[in-house]
Parts: structure tokens; sequence; C-alpha cells
């Protein structure tokens, strides 16, 4: 039998709370249709990168598509400031919702920090964009390698 440990690879009891308690919060946030997630290595600032697999298809199509990170600190300074930009496509003929959370990650895939936001993708938005704020230790961006974004799609 698979446990919550063995298919998410967490080994720490935090991470499987964390994790758990996700889970409970999407749950009461309204009915997961789909949860995805990708792992891409981080971009330059002003670059915006395509993400692969974060999407929710029916009748319909609904996407999160690129993601691109602004730093707004300057360089040098501690704490890092940024703001994560997705995209997402709609199209279908309703508004659906996504929860993203953006994970940065070390070169092991150790998570260091996660932001998260939602948004109301609208009937037929061909490129509607969600800012997530980031603020994090100068320390633990300077070893952040990878992000994992994770979309969930709620409604």
């Amino acid at each position: 039998m698979k446990t919550l440990a063995n298919l998410t690879g967490a080994r720490n009891p935090l991470a499987l709370l964390a994790l758990s308690l996700l889970c409970a919060a999407s749950l009461y946030a309204g009915t997961a249709m789909k949860l995805t997630a990708a792992r891409i290595s981080v971009p330059k600032s002003g670059e915006t990168a395509e993400l692969k697999g974060l999407e929710y298809i029916a009748d319909f199509q609904v996407t999160v598509k690129t993601v691109r990170f602004d730093r707004t600190s300057e360089e040098g300074a501690n704490p890092v400031k940024g703001n994560w930009t997705f995209t997402a496509v709609n199209t279908a003929g309703k508004v659906h919702r996504i929860d993203v959370s953006v994970v940065l990650e070390d070169e092991n895939h150790k998570r260091m920090a996660s932001y998260n936001g939602h948004m109301l993708v609208l009937a037929g938005a061909e490129s509607q964009e969600l800012v997530i704020p980031m603020k994090v230790k100068a320390k633990q961006w300077e070893k952040t390698k990878s992000i994992l974004v994770q979309a969930n799609f709620t409604s």
C-alpha cells in the first residue's frame, strides 16, 4: 500500500503535515478538478519561461502557460524581493479558479520557501496574469536552483 510519504517522497514529518494541510485546505476551498506540477530552472529576472503540463483539459482547456520573475530589490539586497508573474488561458465559456504555488528548491530539490496565490481566469481569457510577490533571505535565494510550480484547478 502506498503511503503519503511514498507518493510524495517526503521524509520529514513536518513536510507531511504541511502537505496534508494543503490537501485539506484545497478540499475546503473547493473540490480539486486536477492537481498539476512542473519543475524548471530559476529564470533570470525579466525572462519568461514556458510551463508544461499545468493544464486541465475537458471539452475546454484551462492552462497556466508561462512564468516570469521580476526582481524588485537591488542586487546584493537582503532580503531579495521580486514578483512571480504567471499567465493563464481559458477556452471555457465560464470562469475557472486556479490556486498556484511556487516553491524555491535547492540543487537536491529541498524546499526552502514557498509562495501562493489564486486567480479567477475569465471565460475566454487568452493571457490573464497572476502576480505572486516574493520576499526571501538572500542566502536562500543564492541556493535556489529550481522552482516547483503547482497548479490546483478547483472550479
